[in-house]
């Protein structure tokens, strides 16, 4: 393939409405509220070292 477009959003809510819909922008759903970010993993760095309450201590 060659040719590449670009797609809006809201054409998938239109031509595909079994798999796409428009949501809330006010909600988040219980499983993204419960999401927590998590680092890859390096052994060469402390578990917490990407922490930005972490690097505000050593500073001081």
């Amino acid at each position: 393939m060659r040719e590449c477009t670009t797609v809006d959003p809201k054409w998938l809510v239109e031509f595909a409405p079994a798999f796409f819909k428009f949501s809330d922008p006010t909600k988040l759903s219980r499983f993204k509220k419960n999401q927590r970010l998590e680092p890859l993993y390096n052994k060469y760095e402390e578990p917490n070292s990407w922490r930005i309450s972490r690097t505000r201590k050593r500073r001081n």
